[in-house]
């Protein structure tokens, strides 16, 4: 039974279109996945100052921020300002992804387009 409706049928060259589109934008989910983070930030960077052998107010210090502040960023009540990570990893010689996702990401197939 027609019903009256018509499905326009795609070029050869429409379909080799959408099969690039799809497989990109699978590509692309795919890496979100794996470049999720590990934790939550806070846990992270816990994480984190503990295996460099870090203290709180060490933290706090090169964070630029009080130890008050950076306590409130360990226990997630307040969010970590970019700026703050930065200046966290520029001054451990740490990967930024390291502090933020609990691992580091160096391959080229771990990177988002």
């Amino acid at each position: 039974m027609n019903n009256g409706f018509k499905f326009k049928s795609f070029t050869k060259a429409e379909r080799t279109a959408r099969e690039a589109y799809n497989a990109k934008l699978l590509a692309r989910q795919d890496a979100e996945i794996r470049n999720a983070p590990t934790k939550p930030l806070h846990k992270n960077l816990r994480r984190f100052l503990l295996a460099i052998g870090l203290s709180q107010r060490e933290a706090a210090d090169r964070m630029g921020k009080t130890e008050r502040a950076y306590r409130s960023y360990e226990k997630g009540l307040r969010a970590v300002p970019s700026g703050a990570l930065v200046s966290l990893a520029l001054a451990t010689g740490a990967d930024l992804n390291e502090i933020m996702l609990g691992r580091q990401t160096t391959t080229e197939e771990d990177m988002i387009d």
